[in-house]
């Protein structure tokens, strides 16, 4: 999620520099012995690239590092930001209604995870901001023309002088040094004269550059490889570096095989091969009746499976055919002959007949069917079957429960049921659903944890290595916190369900029956998300082990370590997440009491 906030300083105050160093002034190193959720947290990068007389994408090296944990503060242009935010449509729209086109879908694409600063350091002032801000950060990325941000005071040698362990990343069209050092170099001109764009496109048409821009992407990621390695060479020796990381450079050395092949041979490339691959037949898409197929028989087994589900076995022994060197030599007759079966059927039959079969084979899919597509979705719902488990004895329990304290403490006070009783009734509910639900929501929390990836082969696998590793207990791993979320949760809903009702006109059908419960629910579970997500946040924390933000204890109690994260990162941080569970948990909570009504009614009639 983007979190960027401008922050217009006009004029410009040499009294700002100091406060801005004190706000964004992040520790190193967390004092928790707990290992850091992200690997890079405590870690601040300072991002000076942009789109100026340099690189267009840059800012996707940043980015990276904000995903990999990092606190990144980007330096924008006073007045009109980045100039990647006017780079549109398509515009996002402002969240809070403004006015004006929105967000450009541009600049969202490479500036997530990031916090923004709005200064121009051609004044002294900024000047001074931007090297306070250096002298407590770990990293500077920047993407000037070499040699551009010394007359500022902002170039390597200067700002190793005030931060010698500093790590500062120059990415640039062509380096620091040599002939073309001091031209501008963009995505397109780089493929254009590194080579990536003569070997693409048909084999018989003019050359095209890829659909997106390949070579700053590649580019960023080469950059954040070195600033990984800087870091952790820094962990050994306490010495930063200046890293000159460049498009043509790594342009270069994503050419891969292709360049292999021009060094092996002496001879000049092949040329262009649209979606073929020049050593191996068939590797390519082929129409369908409706759209493109990508197939890959990459050897002769899986040649001969194409061949069987294409229905033209023999192809798979005939001797133009029966080996890659032999299909490569007539490969014009044998991609003919493909395609002349492909343009048969539509796509979606093919994948029905290539499922399952082992041949490697996928859609050409045009953009919005990659944004919506199933494999995507999947892996958004990693760890799914937990939940689901969970949520029929969670929900179960909450309201039985919740029905049979009720009766306890009427019996007990002898008096009817009050909004004092309904809170007391709730929160003592919430206690008891904790002893149902915390293993659930211990495995679920660590299937779904990103860092986890392909550590448990699912739920029971989960289960059992947190026993092994510590012993029955393990599963109940935050009990404390977990309580303390549902007491609080379910005091604040079926409190405000009680006092909602009381004031709702008394129902006199079924279906006044279920508005008055999905307003009342709805309320009480809007109340109860914004009372006890600062409990789930930090139980969220204690369940992944990412515990500790400031007490450091092994196993740290809810409140203490709610405090500790107040104090350590704001109010903020403790309501982190707010905005979709208030989505979930406000007409959930209608919807949860709409089918408990049903449900006992339903009973009741039987």
């Amino acid at each position: 999620m983007m979190r960027t906030t401008m922050m217009m300083m006009q004029p410009l105050r040499r009294r700002l520099a100091t406060q801005l160093v004190r706000q964004h002034r992040f520790p190193r190193h967390s004092s928790s012995k707990a290992a850091p959720k992200l690997p890079l947290e405590g870690i601040t990068v300072l991002d000076l690239s942009r789109v100026l007389a340099g690189t267009s994408l840059q800012p996707y090296c940043t980015q990276i590092l904000g995903d990999l944990g990092a606190q990144v503060l980007k330096i924008e242009h006073p007045t009109r930001g980045d100039d990647t935010r006017a780079w549109g449509p398509p515009y996002a729209p402002y969240l809070d209604g403004r006015g004006g086109p929105g967000e450009s879908a541009y600049y969202l694409s490479v500036n997530r995870n990031k916090k923004s600063v709005a200064l121009s350091f051609k004044e002294k002032e900024g000047a001074d901001i931007v090297r306070q801000l250096a002298a407590v950060s770990d990293v500077v990325v920047e993407n000037y023309l070499p040699g551009s941000l010394k007359k500022y005071g902002l170039d390597y040698e200067s700002l190793a002088k005030i931060k010698p362990d500093l790590i500062y990343a120059s990415i640039t069209g062509y380096g620091q040094t040599g002939p073309y050092s001091d031209r501008a170099g963009y995505d397109v001109m780089v493929e254009a004269e590194m080579g990536l764009m003569h070997i693409t496109g048909p084999r018989d048409g003019p050359p095209v550059k890829v659909g997106v821009a390949v070579t700053d992407l590649t580019t960023g990621l080469y950059a954040v490889n070195s600033v990984l390695a800087a870091l952790f060479e820094r962990s050994r020796s306490g010495e930063g570096q200046h890293l000159d990381v460049c498009l043509s450079d790594c342009q270069v050395a994503t050419l891969s095989n292709m360049a292999q092949s021009v060094l092996v041979t002496g001879k000049r490339d092949g040329g262009r091969y649209g979606t073929s691959h020049p050593s191996v037949v068939p590797y390519r898409a082929f129409r369908t009746k409706d759209g493109d197929i990508l197939i890959g028989g990459a050897n002769d087994r899986l040649f001969g499976v194409l061949c069987t589900c294409l229905g033209v076995p023999e192809w798979a022994t005939d001797e133009r055919f029966s080996t890659n060197a032999a299909r490569v030599e007539n490969r014009v007759t044998l991609e003919q002959g493909i395609e002349d079966i492909t343009i048969t059927k539509k796509t979606e039959e093919w994948l029905a007949v290539f499922e399952g079969t082992g041949l490697p084979y996928a859609k050409v899919n045009d953009l919005k069917d990659t944004v919506e597509h199933e494999h995507g979705f999947g892996r958004l719902y990693r760890g799914i079957a937990a939940p689901i488990l969970m949520e029929t004895p969670k929900r179960a329990t909450k309201f039985a429960a919740n029905d049979a304290w009720s009766r306890f403490y009427a019996r007990l006070s002898g008096t009817p049921k009050t909004q004092p009783l309904a809170i007391i009734t709730g929160a003592s509910a919430g206690a008891t659903e904790a002893l149902v639900v915390v293993p659930f929501e211990l495995v679920k929390i660590r299937l779904q944890d990103q860092s986890a990836t392909g550590r448990y082969n699912g739920i029971l696998d989960c289960a059992l290595q947190i026993v092994r590793q510590s012993g029955p207990l393990g599963l109940y791993q935050g009990f404390e916190s977990t309580v303390w979320r549902h007491i609080v949760w379910n005091a604040g809903y079926f409190g405000c369900i009680y006092q909602v009702h009381s004031l709702m006109p008394t129902a006199t059908t079924k279906q006044g029956t279920m508005m008055n419960d999905v307003v009342a629910g709805s309320v009480g579970g809007t109340v109860g998300t914004l009372l006890n997500t600062p409990l789930d946040v930090v139980k969220s924390r204690i369940q992944s082990g990412a515990v500790g933000s400031g007490g450091g204890q092994k196993v740290p109690w809810v409140w203490p370590e709610v405090l500790a994260v107040y104090k350590a990162e704001g109010i903020a941080a403790l309501y982190k997440g707010l905005v979709p569970k208030l989505v979930r948990f406000a007409p959930g909570g209608g919807i949860l009491l709409v089918v408990y009504t049903f449900v006992i009614d339903l009973l009741a009639s039987r």
